[in-house]
């Protein structure tokens, strides 16, 4: 059982190899601020603490640094999170009103929250690849006589995850066009796959009155119709191999690195992870092997779901980094975030503006 002093010098150890990135002595700790013990009784608790697996060391006359499950015990008992600034908060809310779709905020938030750690930023979107739709509908967004009108073209699904994507047409369509139009589809797709939407809409393009030609033809070619099975947005690869806040990473973190992003490119143990938090709430913490994504001590991913209302659209929000991630910051960071869109989305379904 660890005491008092054992966690004084536990969290004085991660949060040295956090924000410098090196081992650490019992000499360096006995001249820190609020730990008035002398370097012999410091080193004599960081051999206890090794002992029990919290502590490692890479060889005889080296400082130590934590274990995974040192950090795990120090982000589950020993972290005092921080608080958002103002700034921070008003960065992702902008984020969340920017794109045309669903897809491209998510793409934006995912590049400013990406930009506001030196880490990736990982989304999982919603899959529509094995679901069957139940309505199309189609908005008219802009557009004057004659000039290039902007549709918002929505499907929804039986299980009542929407999916929607921006189509340019030259033909000019009024609401009450496409309104009626959204109702033929939707009584023909009704129950189809994407998959089988797709080659009826190729049947239908025969067939179909002229005036929608145009349309079909953009629906056909729309990604509001791929089935990707690895709907995951990522950002910031190349944090991982740049500097960090707190310091540059060793030669050997940067080998782990090179690691990580080949992971990300084969990303199925990812989209799995991510999957899994979408069954569960609240913010979690994967530190190391934790996440199943690296067999060693190299990465931690911060992740959190998000929903709109009766848990429509799921989907998950994280941060992918080095194990000297800035938990204080990046937790209530991603939790804010997943807030945000969960926000974003109960604000787009109510309004119809996915």
């Amino acid at each position: 059982m660890l005491t008092q002093r054992h966690r004084d010098i536990l969290q004085r150890v991660v949060h040295a190899y956090i924000h410098r990135g090196e081992s650490v002595g019992s000499k360096t700790l006995s001249q820190m601020e609020g730990l008035d013990f002398s370097p012999a009784t410091i080193r004599a608790d960081m051999t206890q603490l090794e002992n029990m697996g919290y502590l490692i060391r890479d060889h005889a006359s080296s400082g130590r640094r934590p274990t995974q499950q040192g950090l795990r015990f120090f982000v589950d008992g020993l972290l005092e999170v921080a608080k958002l600034s103002d700034h921070d908060k008003d960065r992702i809310v902008a984020a969340c009103t920017r794109g045309d779709d669903l897809e491209q905020t998510l793409s934006e938030v995912c590049r400013v929250l990406a930009a506001m750690t030196p880490n990736a930023c990982i989304v999982r979107i919603p899959r529509m690849s094995e679901v069957a739709i139940h309505r199309v509908q189609f908005i008219e967004l802009s557009g004057e006589h004659g000039a290039e009108v902007r549709i918002l073209a929505l499907l929804v699904s039986e299980s009542g995850h929407l999916k929607s994507r921006v189509i340019r047409l030259k033909t000019p369509l009024r609401q009450k066009e496409l309104d009626g139009f959204g109702d033929y589809l939707s009584r023909e797709m009704r129950g189809k796959t994407l998959a089988e939407v797709k080659l009826w809409l190729h049947k239908e393009l025969e067939r179909c009155e002229k005036m929608f030609h145009d349309l079909c033809r953009n629906l056909l070619s729309s990604p509001v119709l791929s089935a990707s099975s690895d709907a995951l947005i990522v950002n910031g690869r190349m944090n991982l191999l740049g500097t960090q806040r707190h310091g540059s990473l060793s030669g050997k973190e940067i080998a782990r690195m090179r690691d990580l992003l080949s992971a990300l490119e084969e990303n199925r143990k990812l989209i799995h992870l991510l999957d899994e938090c979408d069954q569960l709430d609240g913010v979690r913490l994967f530190i190391g092997s934790e996440s199943g994504i690296v067999r060693d001590h190299s990465c931690s991913v911060v992740a959190a779901p998000f929903a709109g209302p009766k848990d429509l659209m799921p989907g998950t929000v994280g941060i992918l980094g080095s194990v000297r991630l800035d938990y204080a910051h990046v937790i209530p960071l991603v939790d804010f975030t997943a807030k945000a869109l969960g926000t974003l989305l109960s604000e787009r379904i109510l309004h119809g503006g996915l």
